[in-house]
């Protein structure tokens, strides 16, 4: 008696019925090639599209402050007017304007001088001041021949700073964009599972039917925007959220405290930089830092053959007390660099950066087109049932 052939269940089938077991394997599978059948896609869907309601104006905010700071460096020094000095060998007043500095802030810190470090920056460009005023960070300009104080931040550069940096709260704003940072993350992972179209038409979610009905459009445009960026926007946040640490973690009140008391220094800071150089002969300067308490020391940095020097001096006597110019390959040093790198996307000079600007409208992109799709498909009604 012949056997009655048994069919073998269509893949489809077998994807169905591995979802209703609990095997991580089947779960997997489903997301693989049917997506739309994975239930923790759904999942996470719900918790993309309401944190994008939520929080997605906040992003695109952030996004957008920075994509305008990311050519700071170029634009600040333009919008003051300054002498300038024709050489690097030229005078150089660094007590007069040390003092003048004081003189024009007091009860601030004076925390340093940055020379010639920015892209673009020449050895006569203005020294770019930073100041500490309580948990406020902002920066003034000396002029490098005579000394005077020639200007602070633009007032527009200095709002887009504080609103990208701290939301206009402080520390407490600081805390704040730190913890956006960890939801952006979060944003780019859910997305990316969301856009997933599934093994076999995945080349589908890379393209825009132009042609299509304009809703389509607009929901291929979020899909292939969000795509496209996120990995880049979770290494900003991550960047990002490393800022927020070191920034927490170098805050010292006493400090700024102290440096805002200082009135005078025991030695004239023209003779510290001219020791520095003499210890560290050649090259370019790019900071000088100040005491932070009475046990500091001055530190001045330079850049000579493509390696860095920092000469430590005493606070009391101007003497060169070490000069460091082994490379710091600890795990913090790299993290600081490739931070900086990423965040402000200087890896690959003006190039890179231009692609940042454009990186950084994406999240206003994004909620844009996310808000217009929850709209149409259920926003719209829900406000007609309220109604």
């Amino acid at each position: 008696m012949a056997q009655a052939s048994v069919a073998k269940p269509s893949i489809r089938e077998r994807l169905v019925a591995d979802t209703t077991t609990n095997a991580p394997m089947g779960v997997w599978r489903t997301f693989i090639d049917q997506p739309r059948r994975s239930r923790p896609r759904g999942w996470l869907f719900q918790i993309h599209l309401y944190a994008g309601l939520l929080f997605g104006l906040y992003l695109a905010v952030i996004g957008v402050t920075g994509s305008a700071l990311v050519f700071r460096p170029e634009i600040e020094p333009s919008l003051i007017e300054h002498a300038r000095s024709l050489t690097e060998g030229g005078p150089h007043t660094f007590q007069d304007a040390w003092t003048n500095l004081r003189r024009a802030f007091p009860g601030h810190a004076i925390y340093s001088f940055s020379l010639n470090q920015w892209p673009g920056r020449t050895p006569g460009d203005a020294f770019r001041v930073k100041l500490q005023h309580g948990d406020r960070t902002f920066f003034a300009y000396a002029d490098p021949v005579s000394g005077e104080v020639v200007g602070t931040q633009h007032p527009a550069i200095r709002f887009l700073q504080d609103l990208h940096f701290t939301l206009l709260g402080g520390r407490t704003g600081l805390v704040v964009n730190g913890i956006g940072a960890l939801l952006l993350i979060a944003m780019c992972v859910t997305g990316a599972v969301v856009w997933w179209p599934g093994r076999r038409d995945w080349t589908r979610g890379l393209r825009v039917s132009w042609r299509a009905h304009w809703q389509k459009v607009i929901y291929d445009l979020h899909g292939v925007v969000g795509v496209a960026t996120a990995a880049f926007l979770a290494l900003v946040a991550a960047a990002g959220i490393y800022f927020v640490y070191q920034t927490l973690d170098g805050y010292r009140p006493a400090e700024v405290a102290w440096q805002a008391r200082v009135d005078s220094w025991a030695v004239d800071v023209d003779d510290v930089v001219r020791r520095a150089d003499v210890a560290a002969p050649g090259g370019i300067r790019s900071y000088l830092y100040f005491p932070k308490n009475a046990e500091d020391r001055f530190r001045v940095d330079k850049s000579v053959g493509g390696r860095t020097y920092r000469v430590f001096l005493d606070q009391s006597t101007g003497e060169v007390v070490t000069v460091d110019s082994s490379v710091d390959v600890s795990m913090s040093a790299w993290l600081d660099k490739w931070a900086g790198l990423i965040h402000y996307g200087r890896f690959w000079g003006y190039s890179s950066r231009a692609a940042w600007v454009v990186l950084g409208v994406s999240p206003l992109a994004l909620f844009a087109t996310g808000t217009i799709m929850w709209w149409r498909r259920a926003g719209s009604r829900t406000l007609r049932r309220v109604r």
